[in-house]
């Protein structure tokens, strides 16, 4: 088991080394929102002292909300922006992972090596739907308690707003964050594994394979009845921050109910076989 386990950290380790978007894009993300609380704070913070209310008046309008609500909703912003630009190099590492090792021949080297083709496919996936998402959620989460020590530092007169509650806010987003990485591995399972698909069977541009046929699709659904079918579920299953994954960000919301809705479980079955057939393609496929 042991060894097992060592093996596919050695996966994981490989694309992390082979793709570095997959955590330089989420570094990027981090560092220009934080220079932005940086500079904002550092050069309106007169300003923005003079425009507040005294300490009493502010916390009495904090308290309409909690400061640890507050403190939680802002680390799901933080977490929302910084997970869209890594869901973006996601994207381009699952439709580069299986096509690229073919372009460049890489494939007969780890085929010669005491790996299989589940455990190859599965890694990737693992880093896509695991690894990249919960190492956003550690990012934004740090982040949250370096820019609250900048503006107590800056901003004097927030100092007095500033208790334990932030830390009770911090810890609450975070336990969210983290069910929500529960939910996107799952929810996008289908989404990868197409991905996946299309890089194992593209002999020049994954891309294209991936998102042709679903423009296609959308064209056909137009012309012929009118009204967006398939393209409406594909649009659910790309989007759903304002349907499913909703109460998984908002404080007193169902969270139970996420994880029992059909749509969940039925995607994810089309995406356990996309993923048996990328692993049976990759199989017997070494060049382009």
């Amino acid at each position: 088991m042991s060894l097992y386990r060592h093996k596919y950290a050695l996966l994981v380790r490989r694309e992390l080394w082979e793709h570095r978007s997959l955590f330089i894009a989420p570094l990027v993300a981090a560092s220009l929102l934080l220079l932005t609380v940086l500079l904002g704070a550092g050069f309106s913070a007169e300003r923005l002292v003079v425009g507040l209310p005294p300490p009493e008046e502010l916390r009495e309008m904090i308290n309409g909300q909690g400061l640890g609500h507050i403190a939680a909703s802002t680390l799901v912003g933080t977490t929302v922006f910084i997970g869209t630009i890594a869901g973006i190099a996601v994207l381009f590492f699952l439709l580069d992972a299986l096509y690229a090792e073919r372009k460049d021949r890489s494939i007969l080297f780890w085929k010669s090596m005491p790996v299989s083709d589940t455990e190859t496919v599965l890694a990737k996936l693992a880093v896509g739907l695991v690894v990249v998402p919960v190492g956003t959620v550690l990012l934004a989460t740090a982040l949250q308690p370096v820019a609250a020590a900048f503006l107590y530092l800056r901003m004097e007169t927030l100092r007095p707003l500033m208790d334990a509650s932030l830390f009770t806010g911090w810890i609450t987003g975070f336990g969210r964050m983290l069910l929500t990485c529960v939910f996107v591995g799952l929810w996008y399972l289908p989404v990868a594994a197409w991905l996946l698909l299309a890089s194992v069977v593209s002999r020049r541009l994954p891309m294209a394979v991936a998102f042709l046929p679903m423009a296609l699709i959308g064209m056909f659904e137009s012309i012929a009845f009118g009204r967006p079918y398939v393209s409406r579920v594909i649009g659910l299953r790309l989007l759903p921050w304002d349907s499913q994954a909703a109460p998984l960000l908002t404080p007193g919301q169902d969270i139970l109910g996420v994880f029992l809705d059909p749509e969940l479980w039925v995607g994810l079955a089309v995406g356990i076989v996309m993923v048996y057939i990328v692993i049976r393609l990759r199989r017997y496929r070494d060049d382009t």
